[in-house]
């Protein structure tokens, strides 16, 4: 996965570390999508550290849970049913 460095400082800043970790989440859940939907449809779910972190019939409760690390999470409200391609 390429990732832009801080001009600076050659580094990533945190957000941008935080954007890297989103992206395998996203990875992780078109990856294991079947089981998700399996196990989840109907649901709210957020995914952190390439896990299902949280699941709920509501969005608040899924955000909630999350806290502080919102800009790494994938967020989904997964449908009943095969989706064709990966999300």
């Amino acid at each position: 996965m390429v990732a832009t460095i801080h001009w600076l400082s050659g580094e990533m800043t945190p957000l941008q570390q935080a954007r890297v970790r989103m992206l395998e989440n996203r990875e992780w859940l078109d990856d294991n999508i079947a089981d998700v939907q399996r196990d989840y449809a109907n649901k709210w779910v957020a995914v952190l550290d390439r896990q299902i972190c949280a699941s709920a019939d509501r969005y608040p409760q899924v955000l909630e849970a999350v806290g502080d690390r919102l800009e790494e999470a994938v967020f989904l409200r997964v449908p009943e049913g095969e989706i064709a391609r990966p999300i």
